[in-house]
């Protein structure tokens, strides 16, 4: 006798860049590559959509109460200018963790700006810019006008390098050989 028990299967799907699709058209399905390629979403960085950080912030807040069984607090009305005001380089994942760790430090009753500021001693610091060196080797100049721009971009290497006007390759051996 079958049995037609259903059963789970786990499976990967990887798909190939449109390039590749494309130059392999006669082997590959130009209806499944239409279909599996799906909808491009452009979303902006979270530092020029700021008016979403209150809804965000609720989702968070409300997300990890219901997850860890705990009450969900007040929010101080400062909480939100305080979130505002900061650039977050990571986005809404970096803003979802500094969300949730204000919460381990919050009393509860109401989130404030001082559970946020709490851990922010252990966030990564942007070391500060080095001096500006007027004479020297030109590889010397070419090195610290580099960690200049690393450190103004917040350590992200393709801002600084467009900053410069060099190709991130060319940023990257520069600080290969060093000063």
């Amino acid at each position: 006798m079958r049995q037609s028990a259903m059963q789970q299967q786990a499976f990967r799907l990887d798909r190939a860049p449109r390039e590749h699709a494309v130059a392999d058209a006669e082997r590959f399905r130009l209806d499944l590559y239409y279909r599996l390629s799906g909808v491009v979403l452009r979303i902006p960085a979270l530092r020029h959509r700021r008016e979403d950080i209150p809804e965000l912030l609720q989702h968070f807040v409300h997300g990890f109460c219901r997850r860890n069984g705990m009450p969900v607090p007040r929010i101080s009305g400062d909480v939100i200018r305080y979130l505002a005001n900061r650039d977050w380089p990571g986005n809404v994942r970096q803003l979802r963790q500094r969300v949730e760790e204000a919460l381990v430090f919050c009393d509860m009753e109401e989130l404030r700006v001082q559970d946020f500021e709490r851990n922010a001693a252990g966030e990564a610091e942007i070391p500060p810019a080095p001096a500006p060196v007027r004479t020297g080797r030109l590889d010397e100049l070419a090195y610290h006008a580099v960690l200049r721009a690393v450190a103004e971009t917040g350590g992200n290497k393709k801002k600084a390098a467009e900053k410069l006007g060099i190709a991130r390759s060319h940023l990257y051996k520069i600080l290969a050989r060093g000063g």
